[in-house]
C-alpha cells in the first residue's frame, strides 16, 4: 500500500463523485489507525499543454476533529479540502474529459492520497445522463490508476448510510450531516463535493472498523519464559 506523502496526516483518502458537468472531490485524513493493521486489510481495491485548464474551485483550510479510539490514545479526522472540477457544456466532449482528468490529477498531486474512494455508477432513467456519468467515472478511475492508487467503490446509498444512518437521504440532508460530523462552519458546497466527502468518509469508516477488528483478532505477544 502506498503511504500518503503528507507526513503526519495518517491515512489520506480522496473521495470522488464523478459527473461530466461537475466531478466532486473531497480529501479526508484519519490519524491514529494502526498502519500495520490497515495494510493487512482484506478490503479489495479495483485496479489500482498550454490549453485551457479545468476550473478547480475548492475549500482547502484543514480542519481536525478528535475521535474517541475506545482505548489508549485518540484518532483525528481531518478535512484537508474539497471542491469540484467543472466543465462547460459548450466545450467538445473530448476536451471536457481531458479537463476533468487534468483537474483530478492536480488534486491527487496536491494532497497525495493513499487511497481513492469512488461512487459507483447507478442506473439513470435518462440514457444520456448515464452515458455522461460513465465517461466521467472512467476518467476518475484513469486518474487514480495513473497515480498508482488503489480504488474502492461505494454506492450512493452506502455513502449516505455512513453519513446520516439512512441510505436514501436527500442531498441537503447529507450536506447538513457532513457539516455536523466534520465540524464545518457551513454545509459543504457544491453538492458534488459533499457527495465526494461522504464517499471518502464511508471508506474511512470501513477502514477504521476493519482495523479495530484486526486489532481484536491479533494474537497477544508471547511472554518470555511463558
Amino acid at each position: 500500500m502506498r503511504p500518503s506523502a503528507l507526513k503526519g496526516h495518517g491515512l489520506v483518502v480522496l473521495g470522488i463523485d464523478p459527473g461530466l458537468r461537475a466531478t466532486g472531490w473531497g480529501v479526508l485524513a484519519l490519524v491514529g489507525l494502526d498502519e500495520g493493521l490497515v495494510e493487512e486489510s482484506s478490503l479489495s481495491a479495483r485496479g489500482s499543454t498550454g490549453s485551457p485548464r479545468a476550473k478547480l474551485p475548492s475549500h482547502s483550510s484543514p480542519l481536525t476533529l478528535s475521535l474517541s479510539k475506545g482505548g489508549v490514545g485518540r484518532e483525528e479526522l481531518t478535512v484537508l479540502g474539497y471542491g469540484a472540477v467543472t466543465t462547460e457544456t459548450a466545450v467538445p466532449l473530448p476536451e471536457r474529459l481531458r479537463r476533468l482528468f487534468v483537474g483530478l490529477r492536480e488534486v491527487i498531486g496536491r494532497w497525495q492520497p493513499a487511497e481513492v474512494a469512488v461512487e459507483e455508477a447507478f442506473v439513470a432513467a435518462n440514457k444520456r445522463v448515464a452515458i455522461a456519468m460513465g465517461e466521467a467515472r472512467g476518467v476518475a478511475l484513469l486518474a487514480a490508476a495513473e497515480a498508482g492508487l488503489p480504488v474502492f467503490e461505494y454506492s450512493a446509498s452506502e455513502a449516505k448510510q455512513a453519513v446520516s444512518g439512512y441510505g436514501r437521504g436527500s442531498k441537503e440532508q447529507v450536506q447538513e450531516m457532513l457539516r455536523l460530523q466534520l465540524g464545518l462552519e457551513a454545509a459543504p458546497q457544491p453538492a458534488d463535493a459533499a457527495d465526494a466527502l461522504a464517499t471518502a468518509l464511508c471508506h474511512l469508516m470501513r477502514r477504521r472498523a476493519e482495523a479495530r477488528l484486526a486489532a481484536r483478532e491479533k494474537p497477544l505477544p508471547t511472554q518470555p519464559g511463558g
